[in-house]
């Protein structure tokens, strides 16, 4: 995936992985504090941090699994509306 993550879809990858919050924070090496504002905020932009997008994809990859088929599946469960 060339483009960064926008943040809608970093709380649909959390949602197709079927883990809390705090769980995917911790995965990811950050805080909840702070996935939940990347969650929730529209005030900065749609894309996350370029840190935040790397640690994700990165994350994804290390247990094989692609973005873009999460993604896919996050918008089949409405998870994502374009």
């Amino acid at each position: 995936m060339d483009r960064k993550l926008k943040k809608r879809e970093v709380r649909a990858i959390r949602k197709v992985l079927g883990i809390q919050q705090q769980e995917f924070a911790s995965m990811l090496g950050v805080s909840n504090a702070h996935l939940s504002r990347t969650e929730k905020n529209r005030d900065y932009g749609y894309e996350v941090s370029d840190k935040l997008d790397q640690l994700i994809k990165d994350k994804l990859k290390s247990i094989n699994i692609d973005v873009e088929e999460i993604l896919e599946i996050g918008r089949k469960r409405g998870y994502i509306h374009d």
